[in-house]
């Protein structure tokens, strides 16, 4: 058996070293603690105060609709349940089901 070079016995210590260290750093995502999801508080408004700006951010409502719910809520009065909200051309049950938990009436 021959003994190496030393810059070929250093090329294979140093190849050696990148396989190690790119293993590495591959496994890194997988060692480390996965740190808790942020917690959000949930978007809410109240129905009967807010204007138009406020409801948009509402998931299915969009600008129509919610100047809808305020001329609604300025010609018919404030809403009682979120179920009211379905007087409103173009919101159905499944819209109100969608955004119930975003209300707030007071």
């Amino acid at each position: 058996m021959t003994k190496a070079a030393p810059h070929v016995r250093m090329a294979e210590i140093l190849l050696v070293s990148a396989v190690l260290l790119l293993w590495g750093y591959r496994m890194l995502p997988e060692l480390l603690p996965v740190p808790p999801a942020p917690v959000i508080p949930p978007y809410r408004v109240e129905l009967n105060r807010v204007d138009w700006t406020e409801l948009v951010n509402l998931p299915g409502i969009g600008e129509a609709r919610a100047r809808e719910i305020v001329r609604d809520r300025a010609e018919h009065g404030p809403f009682s349940s979120p179920e009211e909200l379905t007087r409103v051309h173009g919101i159905g049950p499944v819209t109100v089901d969608g955004i119930r938990n975003h209300l707030s009436l007071e």
